[in-house]
């Protein structure tokens, strides 16, 4: 998910990880669209284990 305030040039990207039975929402980083938002997700989501990660695409 993304959007942006006032122009376009600043997009920030809604990173989140929902759990596929519940529903929840585990964990999310707003954030631009580059490798480190993915890995401060990854890090807020370590205590839980996850080992697979899936985008929408």
């Amino acid at each position: 998910m993304w959007s942006f305030v006032k122009s376009k040039v600043n997009q920030r990207w809604l990173w989140h990880a929902i759990d596929s039975i519940s529903g929840k929402v585990l964990a999310y980083v707003l954030a631009s669209r580059k490798d480190e938002a993915f890995q401060t997700l990854q890090t807020l989501l370590k205590p839980s284990k996850i080992k697979v990660f899936c985008t929408d695409d």
